[in-house]
């Protein structure tokens, strides 16, 4: 199939339709999963006393606050201007952390969006997953605008979550089997900026529906809605897995469509090869057919004898760069006091990154670049553990504490700029690696996984209590063992996509 991609329809006008098509729909995404930034932003309140004076108590402690809101002598004011579900369900006090839930919820339904998508696009196609995916993002952000209590907010974020990590993960693997090979590094690099460029417009959003969180929220379906419909008008389904399903005719009439448009006729030939290979394309080593599987399979061929050493260095890399990532960037909360330009800094700083591996894939192999990146971010994180060291030796208000706390801030900026090129990467030599009926299913493990590293890393921060050097040393020994593991993974570029699991363990012994 990549030969005919190579040589027919490598990067027609439908397949650059489609990359766009999917990019922007994926822009849309990116607000989702950090929106609770604003919408759940810590109210600023005081208790309003209820004599003849009604007169704020502002000089009294938090506790005595919230003593007298829960006895009933003070009635609860908001101060800030802006508008959050938080001064709306009027979560204070024991509920102050109420809306912690509904940012858990969502990563939960990442974690859940990521594993239903890998087996559900694998057994019955990518453009099917994406569409069912798409319209759970929308209910749940429809959803999150009506919602009249912080439970129901949290159960529409759970479905936004299932939703979005069900489009983002088989978007990625729908455009790395439209494109021929040399063009994988670019589809897959756009996908991902696309998504860093949603979370940069997000701050422009939430400053210009201020007035209402639930404004915001509308906002942001219609602009889903809008990516959907697009989405459903122009996205085409992946030809390696028509052929891996025996859907042969249909494969015909979009291979033959598509190299017309580079004046191409697809030969005779090579449909008939086609139609002689498509019983061993479609049947795996085991003699089962991909729609007889279910998803344990997914984790039975990753760690089968010829593919564990490979696939528990993968998972390792995906776990530790997303460990790492969040462990890096929660430092960044000291860009400023503007919650709007902080947030934009944050997620501007990963677009040069993205963009440069653009570059940096079509001159360097996946595995190179992807060692290198890691080397860089556990290098980053072995000086942020001697940073942290120094700077808390420092006494308070010091200058030096002051330069460590600079000092810190760059080292977190140029770690979770290592840190996003290594995922871009990843999201392209991951499904290189894996066969046709298990690539979104094993993409979506990986996924997984790595939210994992993403849960537990403010746990492993909160270890700095005891030592403020431990948690940085806990990352750069989980990234010295990432850079180990990837000496001896197989090098991807340039070369076609496994079809079965044969295929697969041929490119890993080949390492």
């Amino acid at each position: 199939m990549d030969d005919i991609l190579r040589d027919f329809c490598p990067f027609t006008y439908y397949q650059k339709r489609l990359t766009i098509v999917l990019g922007l729909a994926t822009v849309a995404l990116g607000p989702q999963a950090a929106l609770l930034v604003f919408v759940g932003a810590p109210a600023t309140w005081s208790c309003k006393s209820d004599d003849i004076n009604g007169r704020s108590l502002h000089n009294i402690s938090a506790e005595e606050r919230c003593s007298r809101y829960d006895d009933g002598s003070c009635t609860l004011v908001f101060e800030n201007q802006l508008s959050t579900a938080t001064g709306e369900f009027g979560l204070v006090c024991e509920h102050e952390t109420d809306t912690g839930y509904a940012q858990s919820l969502y990563f939960v339904g990442m974690l859940v969006g990521s594993w239903v998508a890998g087996w559900s696009s694998d057994l019955y196609g990518r453009r099917n997953a994406i569409l069912i995916g798409g319209c759970l993002t929308l209910l749940g952000s429809s959803w999150t605008t009506l919602c009249s209590s912080i439970w129901s907010f949290a159960a529409s974020r759970f479905l936004a979550g299932v939703g979005s990590m069900w489009m983002g993960v088989t978007f990625n693997v729908l455009l790395s089997e439209s494109v021929a090979p040399s063009h994988r590094g670019l589809v897959t690099t756009i996908v991902n900026v696309a998504f860093s460029v949603g979370l940069c417009i997000l701050p422009l959003l939430a400053h210009l529906f201020a007035a209402s969180w639930r404004y915001l929220m509308t906002a942001l379906s219609i602009w889903g809605l809008i990516g959907f419909v697009f989405v459903w008008m122009f996205m085409s389904e992946s030809p390696h897995w028509l052929l891996m399903s025996n859907q042969l005719t249909q494969l015909e009439t979009m291979l033959t469509r598509w190299a017309a448009t580079r004046g191409k006729t697809l030969p005779e030939k090579i449909v008939q090869k086609l139609s002689v290979g498509k019983d061993k394309v479609a049947v795996d080593d085991d003699g089962s057919s991909p729609q007889s599987r279910d998803p344990s399979v997914t984790l039975t061929a990753l760690l089968s004898a010829g593919m564990r050493r490979v696939s528990l260095a993968m998972l390792w890399t995906w776990f530790t760069l997303c460990m790492m990532y969040y462990g890096l960037s929660l430092h960044m909360e000291g860009l400023g006091s503007n919650r709007y330009i902080s947030f934009f800094l944050m997620s501007a700083v990963e677009l040069p990154s993205l963009l440069l591996v653009i570059i940096g894939l079509k001159y360097i192999g996946r595995k190179t670049a992807i060692f290198w990146c890691l080397v860089c971010t556990t290098i980053f994180s072995g000086m942020s553990m001697f940073v942290a060291q120094e700077g808390s030796s420092a006494s308070p208000g010091s200058h030096y504490s002051t330069t460590a706390a600079n000092l810190q801030l760059a080292i977190s900026i140029c770690g979770k700029f290592t840190a996003s090129a290594a995922f871009s990467i990843l999201y392209t030599y991951t499904p290189e690696l894996l066969p046709t009926a298990i690539r979104t299913s094993g993409l979506g493990f990986c996924v997984v996984i790595s939210r994992i590293g993403a849960i537990i890393s403010p746990f492993i921060l909160n270890l700095g209590h005891a030592h403020p050097a431990l948690p940085y040393v806990i990352f750069t020994v989980f990234g010295v063992g990432s850079c180990l593991g990837m000496f001896r993974m197989p090098e991807t570029k340039d070369k076609g996509l496994p079809e079965t699991l044969h295929d697969m363990h041929r490119l890993v012994s080949s390492s």
